[in-house]
């Protein structure tokens, strides 16, 4: 997972930079991003928040808008890959 975590973030990296310095033949974008961690388990059909163990029980649902979900899992900001580690 660490190695997930630490690409995730060098390829953000690596895009800001391109961003930073467009080749002139190309379209630049500008991009802001904002990740969410969120950390669960699924076993004997049963889904737990990790990361709020006081949550069990929680329910997959599906949404236009958001797509599918699981309903009530707490979710993070994280600005690093330490960060995620630090949270799981």
């Amino acid at each position: 997972m660490q190695r997930s975590f630490e690409y995730i973030f060098e390829k953000l990296e690596n895009d800001r930079l391109k961003a930073e310095t467009p080749d002139p033949e190309e379209e630049s974008y500008q991009f802001e991003y904002l990740i969410r961690c969120s950390y669960l388990e699924i076993y004997n059909e049963q889904i737990m928040d990790l990361l709020e163990p006081s949550s069990v029980n929680l329910h997959i649902r599906e949404d236009i808008k958001k797509g599918v979900y699981v309903e009530g899992l707490q979710e993070e900001v994280v600005l690093s890959a330490e960060d995620m580690i630090k949270l799981i």
